[in-house]
């Protein structure tokens, strides 16, 4: 347990290095797949639109299927972590750390609202350019592909 937790510290330590999240409203794209290279940007929470302002960091999450691992921006600070699909559409999140940077109340809340959430899924659904993480068949966050922007 002890190596585990000196693990995680690590990470989180390397994340600090590079917490900033990108910053401004990113343009959305139209490509196939299900990649390292996709990036898919917030929408929803339980059905409640999430918005970002001019300057706000946004909420995203990029899979890398060859490590199995997640990572991303929770709306403030950056997350990271693994997965497994033990079968098609079931998803399992594990290992799952947060950068600790403070941010205005909006992106605190948001992000809030993400950690939470995403620990709830155990599924979920890609239709076109849209993800969604579910809890059973419920849906609990919603994505789109979209780039980042260069910062």
């Amino acid at each position: 347990m002890r190596i585990k937790n000196f693990f995680m510290m690590a990470c989180a330590a390397c994340m600090l290095l590079s917490c900033k999240c990108s910053s401004k409203v990113a343009e959305n794209v139209s490509a196939e797949g299900f990649t390292a290279e996709t990036v898919w940007g917030l929408q929803s929470i339980r059905a409640k639109k999430i918005t970002f302002g001019e300057e706000s960091r946004i909420a995203y999450i990029q899979f890398n299927p060859e490590a199995k691992s997640v990572s991303g921006c929770a709306g403030c600070n950056r997350f990271f972590g693994s997965y497994e699909e033990p079968k098609a559409g079931e998803i399992v999140f594990s290992g799952m750390g947060a950068t600790k940077m403070a941010c205005p109340e909006h992106e605190m809340e948001v992000e809030d609202l993400f950690l939470a959430n995403i620990a709830k899924v155990n599924a979920y659904r890609i239709v076109g350019d849209k993800l969604e993480l579910l809890h059973n068949d419920n849906v609990i966050m919603t994505f789109e592909k979209t780039t980042l922007p260069q910062e």
